[in-house]
């Protein structure tokens, strides 16, 4: 079957005070790229943010004129089921160190039961990965993930490597 999609371009999500949001991502290391707006003297209704070459997060503040329909306030829909986004990092000890270091709480999990200090209070998930958590301030649960030799994942990329060759 022909493959369509290159792969996830961005997420987005509605942000009760974009300067709260923009310095939360700053800190995850996140580059601010452009924003759109309706008219050039009105805040933007929408601001990209960088996390790699092909990956970026879309801000929208709500208060911001929209060329659309914008909620009053970021809520979670009742009809939807979008969870969470998941970051991936070669060193989640590293990562969870640099970011306390930044100002930024890891979690064990997204209801923020506890706070993770290093990879020892990470989450050992039963896929083989490692895990911690952290939560935007619109509370946006965002998974850190480091994928280890007994992750389902690197074993089905194997895989998919091999079809593919």
């Amino acid at each position: 079957m022909k493959k369509l999609f290159k792969g996830l371009y961005h997420a987005s999500f509605f942000v009760n005070d974009i300067e709260k949001s923009l310095e939360f991502y700053k800190a995850c290391g996140f580059e601010p790229l452009f924003d759109l707006r309706v008219s050039p003297e009105e805040e933007p209704w929408n601001i990209f943010v960088r996390i790699d070459e092909n990956q970026t997060i879309e801000l929208q503040p709500v208060h911001a004129n929209h060329p659309f329909p914008a909620p009053e306030k970021p809520v979670y829909c009742d009809e939807g089921t979008f969870f969470h986004i998941a970051l991936l990092t070669d060193d989640l000890d590293d990562a969870i160190k640099e970011l306390k270091r930044r100002g930024v709480t890891t979690y064990s999990n997204p209801m923020k039961e506890s706070v993770v200090h290093g990879i020892e209070e990470a989450f050992a998930s039963p896929d083989g990965c490692m895990v911690a958590w952290i939560v935007d301030p619109d509370g946006n649960p965002i998974e850190i993930m480091e994928q280890t030799e007994r992750s389902l994942q690197v074993k089905h990329d194997a895989a998919y490597r091999n079809v593919l060759s």
